[in-house]
């Protein structure tokens, strides 16, 4: 598997590098130390996964990770950054997943694996920004009509069960289908919502009185 680290500090980059080390089928590490480097090097070697800092020298990392998104390529945030309008041009722009710098190294492998996997790990105090954020929209009227979404039954429930953390292989457990009808119904689910990560859809699921929490 093949890693892309978009990161101007070379310690925070380091850091990254020796956590991926421990995941036993990462290959190869790419690292870009600024946004257009990053771009080029999504476009050119296609990585498995991006792992992106926002505070670039020449940008900012939401236009790598919405570039990635472009490319199917899933990314995971790494950041110090961590107020309410970031996180959301973050997650609106299609990152898979949003942690702290201060993330411990087995937590920050335990967040990669669940991205590869499908899941959408975020640091804690960042999901309560989000709740927050979702409650706030819902009392402010700002929400858009679940009734313009036609999900189907299962694609609501494929939804509900994401939201709840659970990975491809436990919803396909869950609800007695294959993982491949899964990720059916997710890509189904996304062209519903007209979003490309699991984080967007279940944010947008949240805002539109989709799904509760």
């Amino acid at each position: 598997m093949v890693v892309l680290i978009v990161e101007d500090n070379p310690e925070m980059a380091r850091h990254l590098e020796l956590c991926l080390s421990g995941i036993e089928n990462v290959r190869n590490i790419l690292i870009a130390n600024n946004k257009s480097a990053g771009i080029s090097l999504l476009e050119a070697q296609k990585p498995e996964l991006l792992i992106c800092d926002l505070c670039l020298p020449d940008g900012s990392g939401i236009e790598v990770i919405a570039r990635s998104a472009m490319l199917n390529i899933p990314s995971l945030v790494v950041s110090v950054l961590f107020d309410e309008t970031t996180v959301l041009r973050a997650i609106e722009s299609g990152a898979n997943g949003y942690l702290l710098k201060e993330t411990e190294p087995e937590q920050v492998q335990s967040a990669v694996m669940e991205v590869l996997s499908g899941g959408a790990p975020i640091t804690p105090s960042i999901a309560s920004h989000l709740l927050k954020r979702v409650r706030e929209d819902k009392n402010s009227g700002t929400i858009s009509n679940q009734n313009e979404i036609d999900l189907s039954k299962r694609e609501h429930e494929v939804l509900q069960l994401a939201a709840r953390g659970f990975k491809i292989s436990e919803i396909a457990s869950c609800l007695n289908i294959s993982q491949h009808t899964v990720s059916n119904h997710n890509r189904a689910v996304y062209r519903k919502l007209r979003v490309n990560s699991k984080s967007q859809a279940i944010y947008k699921a949240f805002k539109c009185g989709l799904i509760s929490d």
